[in-house]
């Protein structure tokens, strides 16, 4: 082959060399972009989610304003009275003069508040010795990433974290572990929904108690643990949720035949009781339920509702304790993640027990 043939033949290679590289390094940067693009599609998605998120806890937040507005109540115990009333009839006196027992509820009640993660954040630090938080999850199937993701943006993890409405079914099993926290739980039977579920901190001294652990049949599902703390005091935190449409004097026959006699033991009762306790006047059962409640000197941290609508605004979650001083530190966290908020108390103790 002429010599001048083989110098074309060579430059015509070295051209096809360099298109194949060049071609090669487009398709990589085409890659590379097609990668962006799916990424920034997922992060507007991502967006989009959270801008729901927001837009609804917006609502929520405005229905509590509007419910404020149109209310304007001053809660006083568990009784509620407008604003209007207080001011004519100067009820901070009539209260102290004759109803001790109003003037006493207010000394454990009235630091209930509503809080952002930023408020509570900047507000509740680390002092405190025992911390318990409930959830109504309406499903853990559907919500427990978001329950995990909240509570990851909280500075001070709670000890005790309840939720109750798992839904959880031995069909679907459960796989919901929480990091540093040991599951324990009960489910609902013969019927869907309710189930409850308590996570404990693994490095709390606690025992299941087996007797107060239970699922009764259309009334109530109840778990009880028992935390020691140092100096010898023990602390009983119980998580039950009340069936809903179920008969509430057999709920009650229940709640006191388990709770009657808790051996000068510290107790934290929470949960979805589906009783508003914000209508006691209104509602023959709710006032004998409080009754109840109050001749077993188990007394409500939770003022506020804790289930609100543009058409409503119920007490339903609640937290009751037999602890009566001003180191509870109690409120509701705004929050979407169901159409319940989560309720919690703080405790200041001795140091717990690692």
């Amino acid at each position: 082959m002429p010599p001048k043939k083989n110098e074309e033949i060579e430059k015509i290679k070295k051209s096809l060399d360099f298109l194949s590289e060049e071609i090669s390094t487009v398709s990589k940067q085409q890659k590379t972009i097609i990668d962006l693009m799916s990424a920034i599609k997922e992060l507007k998605k991502q967006n989009e989610e959270k801008d729901k998120r927001i837009a609804s806890l917006e609502c929520r937040v405005a229905d509590m304003e509007q419910h404020s507005r149109m209310n304007d109540i001053v809660v006083s115990g568990l009784e509620t009275r407008p604003r209007s009333y207080a001011s004519d009839h100067n009820l901070h006196g009539f209260e102290q003069d004759l109803d001790p027992e109003n003037n006493f509820l207010n000394n454990i009640n009235n630091n209930c508040c509503y809080y952002s993660d930023d408020q509570f954040n900047m507000n509740l630090k680390s002092d405190y010795g025992l911390s318990i938080i409930h959830f109504n999850s309406r499903s853990l199937y559907a919500n427990f990433l978001y329950i995990k993701e909240y509570l990851s943006h909280l500075n001070n993890p709670f000890q005790v974290i309840a939720i109750s409405e798992t839904w959880l079914t031995s069909e679907k099993g459960v796989d919901y572990e929480l990091n540093g926290y040991e599951l324990n739980y009960v489910n609902r039977e013969n019927k869907k929904g309710g189930g409850v579920a308590l996570y404990v901190d693994r490095r709390l001294k606690y025992k299941i108690v087996k007797n107060m652990t239970i699922n009764i049949d259309d009334v109530m599902e109840i778990i009880t643990v028992e935390i020691n703390l140092e100096k010898k005091k023990k602390f009983n935190c119980k998580l039950c949720i009340q069936s809903p449409g179920s008969n509430i004097e057999m709920f009650m026959n229940s709640m006191e035949s388990l709770f009657t006699k808790n051996d000068q033991k510290a107790v934290f009762i929470c949960g979805d009781f589906n009783i508003d306790l914000l209508n006691p006047n209104k509602h023959k059962l709710t006032d004998e339920f409080i009754d109840l409640m109050f001749s077993m000197s188990l007394f409500p941290l939770i003022t506020k509702p804790s289930r609100i609508s543009s058409h409503c605004a119920t007490l339903i979650d609640n937290i009751f304790t037999n602890r009566m001083d001003n180191s509870l530190k109690s409120g509701l966290l705004l929050n979407d993640i169901s159409d319940h908020l989560p309720v919690f108390v703080m405790c200041v103790c001795d140091h717990v027990k690692y």
